[in-house]
């Protein structure tokens, strides 16, 4: 649950959580399907520095996401959506431009048919969240099936921390 929280956290934009930077090790976890790697406790984790600054690429793509170095420009503040990294329709076959932190090298910009839409650094780990573009393959604009997202954290070292899909904690039919 601790995770679950923090990523609500995270995608709130309120500032890195406490439980996140301290969980204690004995924290309540989320039970994790067979497959997926649970997200270790910050006790539980192995101490390692983080790998030097590798040059970015000027421009790297993921289906439809484009992400330049330096960023071309933040995300807008205020739009429609609640918080979004990503400049353009959230549909399969639209371009879309990144607008979000500079994104590591380490950082996929994909993930199946799910595109990087948020990027946080919590100390020296990433947390990003991956989401289904309209049409891609979970989700449909007009449909009552809910977008599959997953949730990765990355240590600066390089080294992929946690995965965790939410697609299950959204198995419900979207209704209006």
């Amino acid at each position: 649950m601790r995770l679950l929280c923090a990523v609500f956290v995270t995608l709130a934009a309120c500032g890195p959580s406490p439980e996140l930077v301290s969980a204690p090790v004995d924290a309540p976890r989320i039970e994790v399907p067979h497959g997926e790697k649970p997200v270790p406790t910050v006790a539980e984790r192995p101490e390692r520095d983080c790998a030097p600054e590798q040059a970015r690429p000027p421009r790297r793509e993921a289906n439809d996401l484009v992400v330049e170095s330096p960023v071309r420009s933040p995300a807008p503040v205020g739009s429609s959506r609640l918080r979004t990294h990503v400049h353009g329709p959230l549909s399969r076959g639209t371009q879309r431009f990144w607008g979000g932190l500079d994104v590591p090298v380490y950082v996929p910009l994909g993930s199946g048919t799910k595109e990087l839409f948020l990027l946080d650094r919590v100390g020296d780990e990433y947390v990003a969240l991956y989401r289904d573009p309209y049409g891609a393959s979970s989700c449909d604009l007009r449909g009552s099936k809910n977008c599959d997202f997953e949730v990765r954290v990355f240590h600066c070292s390089g080294d992929t921390i946690g995965v965790l899909s939410l697609a299950r904690f959204f198995r419900d039919p979207i209704t209006s």
